[in-house]
């Protein structure tokens, strides 16, 4: 789900501003799954952040975290990290 997601707003077509100009959009994605990453709640969002920062850095990228290593989502393929 956050690949499609990734996708979708990779390839989506924006415009901003007055005239409109087309623009691109990326964004950054974290993902944590229960019970694999954490089992409490607030463990889950911490794990999740993490990995939205760790997106961040590597840009354009959805990082998720499971087993207790990095899987890191690069051009239609996934790679620990």
């Amino acid at each position: 789900m956050a690949e499609r997601l990734w996708r979708a707003v990779r390839e989506a077509k924006f415009t901003v501003g007055f005239p409109a100009r087309p623009t691109s959009v990326t964004i950054s994605v974290g993902v944590a799954t229960f019970p694999e990453d954490a089992i409490y709640g607030k463990d889950l969002v911490h794990t999740a952040d993490s990995a939205v920062y760790v997106a961040k850095r590597r840009k354009d990228q959805v990082v998720v975290y499971g087993a207790g290593r990095p899987k890191v989502f690069v051009n239609s393929c996934w790679s620990l990290a």
